[in-house]
């Protein structure tokens, strides 16, 4: 040969090595020393010549929070807002300035969360979950062990889970919530208020810094399934459950096998069971598939023996998206995920196509495709726990057979949570109107209701004097729906048989002999999920349940017109106790005339005296603040 060989590694590596003249390679025995995956640099390759791992930047001073990714501030203990230099969230990033500054001071180096408060913030990287505490809180208070907070953490800013409740600073460990990492943290303010002056600068939790204990979390080499999170294994067509051979959930993991005929090398799912496996680290979103399934079924092909399964992926083991079904072996596309770590796979197969013995898809292992892509993080922008996509609006018409007004007719705001003000902030479906949402993740049938729809009527009206109703339906393909039943006005609904799904269809199916000639039918303002971890957003979409929206346009007449001692002008849909101006109008412009009223109920009526007025055309304009209807009249 010509040229050089590979340099040989450092013995002091490794028990031996010797050069394959087949492969262009050093073959050696013994392991090589421990990735630093507590370190924090950009990246690390292992050099076996020097026997040591080649790092690219340099460990930071310290490792805190950078970035504010959700702020929202509660209030202090008087009920005001809190001080403004002490309501900037950017105080809460890098190292801490102090833990007890005078309260009075003139730069405060903290924010404060007010009572009830929140900040969630963001290490711009995933940070370790090592040995003990994990993160440090630093707090500023003036009130010894009177300040509380709770603290939960993420790995991708949607699903958090707690991991503990401190009194001022502190030290807390993320113990087995996440089992590697996690990169961020929000803290929540759970002070009682019945402990604290009434000042104003009793405002709730003081946030300085917070400090990773452990340092950067590196990626791990590995590109396998490596740890089975749950299964819920199916049985066999004939009943019984699977073979024991065959229920090894641990043959599920690591690389694939390839075996001979009768060889177990993989775990049976079982007929609609299912499994979720987690990889060591995140898995990259790169060009074309990014994971494979390998399944194992000897001597058939995917036409005379389909076992099938439905495919999901999760950053945070909570929220999954849907990747697509798959027909034994094959290999899938992240699509909307920038990385996952964590795989579903549900058994869908037809168990009519099968012998009696058949037990389901068999999973023999998970490995990604890009095993040296440097994931994204933080850039995948997905709605937990409510509609992200509006798919179609055909919306029907009033009571009276006129369009949907324009201002009701927005199906966007439908999407995401509810609201909680008094704009138009719903989509009236009209009579007979359709609405079809979709859910960047998937739902799953969970115990319990799965969902429910946000519907907004003016006056929280109960259903028999004010019954809008609507049929809802879901799909996890957006083509084939399964009915779930009727909800008459906000309620929730289970999935029933179906056993997930990520679109949900409400269809107005009003009575329209029930309601006024301008009314519009069922008003959606969100469709939200119960389940799993959206079951910690119940309250909060309790809270911003909006039922004080009028449900009916407003609409203004006057009788008689031509009128000659008096009018009456008739508003229907007002919201009672709202203040209305009456002003009268000549033909030349000038105010002639300025009254108020206050609306009584959803349909007011006002006497409009005329007798001082003289014979001609006038305008009449009747207004909120916010709204103004202007008819003629003529005396």
């Amino acid at each position: 040969v010509t040229g050089e060989m590979p340099a040989q590694p450092a013995t002091a590596c490794y028990e031996s090595a010797s050069f394959n003249t087949a492969t262009c390679s050093w073959d050696v025995t013994g392991e090589m020393p421990e990735m630093p995956v507590l370190e924090s640099y950009q990246t690390a390759t292992f050099n076996p010549v020097t026997c040591v791992w080649d790092v690219t930047g340099t460990p930071p001073s310290g490792c805190y929070a950078v970035e504010v990714f959700a702020f929202n501030q509660g209030l202090t203990k008087p009920g005001t807002a809190v001080n403004a230099e002490r309501s900037n969230p950017l105080k809460a990033l890098g190292a801490p300035d102090g833990q007890n500054p005078a309260v009075n001071a003139p730069v405060q180096n903290f924010v404060s969360l007010g009572f009830g408060g929140s900040i969630e913030l963001d290490f711009g990287y995933e940070i370790a979950n090592g040995p003990g505490a994990d993160i440090k809180i630093w707090e500023s208070s003036a009130s010894p062990n009177m300040e509380k907070a709770q603290i939960l953490v993420s790995q991708d800013g949607l699903g958090y889970l707690p991991v503990g409740v401190i009194q001022q600073g502190g030290e807390v460990d993320f113990g087995g919530v996440f089992a590697n990492y996690i990169r961020f943290v929000k803290i929540v303010d759970v002070s009682n208020l019945a402990d604290f002056s009434n000042v104003q600068v009793s405002d709730g939790y003081d946030v300085d810094a917070i400090e990773c204990i452990h340092g950067r979390y590196i990626i791990p080499q590995t590109c396998v399934g490596s740890t089975v999170i749950s299964t819920t294994q199916g049985l066999r067509k004939n009943g019984t459950p699977v073979l024991e051979e065959r229920s090894n959930e641990t043959k599920a993991l690591g690389a694939p096998q390839v075996s001979p005929v009768g060889v177990v090398d993989f775990f049976s799912l079982g007929f609609g069971g299912e499994m979720t496996i987690a990889f060591d680290g995140p898995v990259a979103n790169g060009p074309g598939a990014d994971i494979r399934i390998t399944e194992t079924t000897w001597n058939f092909t995917c036409a005379n023996y389909p076992e099938t399964a439905d495919v999901f992926a999760s950053q945070d083991g909570m929220n999954y998206v849907y990747l697509g079904q798959t027909c034994m072996s094959n290999s899938f596309d992240l699509g909307a995920l920038s990385w996952a770590q964590y795989i579903r796979i549900v058994d869908v197969s037809d168990a009519a196509l099968f012998p009696a013995d058949a037990d389901g898809y068999d999973v023999n292992g998970i490995e990604c495709l890009h095993p040296g892509l440097q994931f994204i993080p933080g850039d995948d922008d997905l709605t937990p726990c409510a509609a992200a996509e509006m798919v179609s609006y055909n919306p029907g018409t009033t009571k009276n057979g006129n369009p949907v007004a324009a201002i009701r007719s927005n199906p966007n705001n439908a999407l995401g949570a509810p609201q909680s003000n008094d704009t138009y902030n719903f989509v009236s479906l009209g009579f007979g109107g359709e609405l079809v949402l979709k859910y960047d993740f998937v739902i799953f049938n969970l115990p319990g209701n799965d969902i429910k729809v946000i519907e907004t009527s003016f006056g929280n009206p109960s259903c028999p004097n004010y019954p809008e109703t609507a049929r809802i339906s879901v799909s996890m393909d957006g083509v084939n729906f399964s009915d779930l039943g009727e909800l008459c006005l906000d309620g929730t609904i289970d999935l029933g048989s179906v056993p997930y799904a990520q679109y949900v269809k409400v269809t107005d199916i009003s009575n329209g002999g029930n309601f006024g000639g301008s009314a519009d039918g069922y008003d959606v303002d969100a469709v939200v999920v119960l389940n799993g971890p959206c079951a910690m957003n119940m309250a909060r979409i309790a809270e911003f349940d909006n039922i004080s929206t009028p449900d009916e346009t407003i609409e203004m007449s006057l009788m008689p017109n031509p009128a000659t001692e008096f009018t009456v002008i008739n508003l229907s849909g007002t919201t009672a106790r709202t203040q209305w101006i009456v002003e009268v109008i000549d033909a030349a412009g000038r105010l002639v005339n300025r009254e108020s009223f206050t609306a009584a109920a959803a349909n007011s009526q006002y006497f409009l005296k005329l007798n001082q007025f003289e014979s001609g055309i006038y305008m009449v304009r009747v207004s909120n603040g916010e709204e103004q209807f202007v008819q003629r009249l003529v005396k």
